[in-house]
């Protein structure tokens, strides 16, 4: 008599995490195609906003396709001639921490410090430009 009720507590134990890892990432998955379907491309020739452009270079750094996020960001910033320094800053140290992922540490590096050149307060680029000074060298 006790073992369906043991084998139902187990069967419960082992799926109830499951289940909300799955649903986690459901949500998840939700607000990243929400993002961009909300850009409509059909109207818009091109992305003018710099937050969509980084937002959408962020969405494929989370899908750890480095090379689309690297075109994305470096395309975002050869066509807008307007960025200001916090989002130059933002949009280089972004490309490094892509090319650190792919493992192409000198361009990384590079691109690290120009972040730093440009943006001098910005903490996450001195900090992933120490880091990879520090393990690189």
């Amino acid at each position: 008599m006790f073992k369906p009720i043991i084998y139902l507590i187990a069967i419960c134990l082992v799926l109830s995490p499951i289940t909300i890892v799955l649903i986690l990432q459901t949500f998840n998955f939700y607000r990243k195609s929400n993002i961009l379907s909300s850009l409509s491309l059909e109207d818009q020739e091109h992305i003018t906003s710099q937050a969509l452009e980084y937002q959408i270079a962020n969405i494929y750094i989370d899908k750890k396709l480095w090379d689309k996020a690297i075109i994305t960001l470096e395309g975002a910033v050869k066509s807008n001639k307007y960025l200001d320094d916090d989002w130059s800053a933002r949009y280089y140290n972004a490309i490094g921490f892509a090319l650190e992922k792919t493992q192409c540490y000198q361009l990384a590096k590079a691109y690290y410090y120009c972040s730093c050149r440009i943006y001098p307060e910005y903490t996450s680029a001195i900090d992933n430009l120490s880091n990879i000074n520090r393990l690189y060298n």
